[in-house]
């Protein structure tokens, strides 16, 4: 089955690239902004996500959000939006002029979380694309259910738009 149909008749499909190491030179990069703000700030370096974790939750969390905001701006993250690799994705998916009609979001879930959690929504909706649109999720780690992964319900796009948890 080609992308195209997997995409009509699932919403969704999982495409994988050969972008691992490219992926984590840009994962790198996200902890030394995070590292760069905490020395400049005299506070511990930050090398590992429990680091991240552990600014967030301090007394310093303005710092752990002025490296957050930071992340969708590098020209790494920004280079992915004009792919050939990924636009040709969009295109096999029936997009014939993709084109952006969001800012660029990077999502840095914290464990437990719940002030910041992200419901149950579709993307349509909830992102303000259009009904042609598509998203791609690109998961910066390895991730699962415990670290808050993306849960996709097959076929549900069939059932038109649908309310999420905040009546959006």
């Amino acid at each position: 089955m080609n992308i195209n149909s997997q995409y009509e008749e699932n919403g969704y499909f999982v495409y994988k690239t050969n972008y691992a190491e490219r992926f984590t030179t840009i994962r790198k990069k996200f902890i030394r902004i995070f590292n760069e703000i905490a020395i400049r700030h005299n506070l511990d370096t930050i090398n590992k996500d429990a680091d991240i974790i552990g600014l967030y939750r301090s007394k310093n969390r303005e710092l752990w959000i002025a490296a957050y905001d930071q992340l969708r701006f590098s020209p790494e993250v920004v280079e992915l939006v004009n792919d050939s690799v990924l636009l040709d994705i969009a295109k096999q998916c029936g997009i014939k002029f993709p084109s952006i009609t969001n800012r660029v979001v990077i999502r840095a879930d914290m464990p437990s979380d719940i002030d910041h959690d992200f419901g149950l929504h579709q993307d349509f909706p909830y992102n303000q694309g259009s009904f042609n649109s598509i998203t791609i999720w690109i998961p910066f780690q390895d991730t699962d259910a415990k670290l808050g992964a993306v849960q996709v319900i097959p076929k549900s796009h069939k059932n038109g738009v649908v309310k999420n948890e905040n009546g959006i």
